[in-house]
């Protein structure tokens, strides 16, 4: 087994990235209108929601490994 590390450079490359991603859907939030804005956000509440259901659904102790 082989344990990989990210550099420094890699850590702050990644903050820098994910802060322009940030910033960029803010700015594309503020352009639409306050209910397109509630639609939006509503609709990433339920990715988010969507996406925990399937983690709880993976990490789940009953699950069949198939094994």
């Amino acid at each position: 087994m082989k344990r990989v590390a990210i550099a420094t450079q890699g850590r702050v490359l990644i903050a820098t990235v994910e802060q322009r991603w940030a910033d960029v859907q803010i700015a594309i939030m503020e352009s639409l209108s306050p209910v397109e804005q509630a639609e939006v956000t509503r609709a990433m509440v339920l990715l988010v929601e969507a996406a925990r259901r399937r983690r709880e659904q993976y990490e789940s102790p009953t699950r069949e490994t198939g094994a």
